[in-house]
């Protein structure tokens, strides 16, 4: 398993764009330079009403995710 941290700073309105069906993906970079695309519905726990902000961390294995946390 690998793990991996990143930024994220999605607002309110972004976010909306997502129930539209325009937005199925966020691609993100990780502190060791990796591309990593994770499917929104993994964030669906983490938003607010200003949208998604702060660093996480995503565990992977086989390329699939195991767990997404908010640090």
């Amino acid at each position: 398993m690998t793990r991996h941290r990143f930024t994220v700073s999605i607002s309110a309105d972004e976010w909306l764009a997502t129930y539209s069906g325009s937005i199925s993906n966020v691609v993100v970079r990780s502190t060791k330079g990796i591309r990593i695309s994770i499917p929104i519905r993994n964030f669906i726990p983490y938003v607010s009403y200003s949208g998604i902000q702060g660093t996480f961390e995503v565990t992977c294995f086989e390329n699939r995710i195991i767990d997404l946390k908010k640090l």
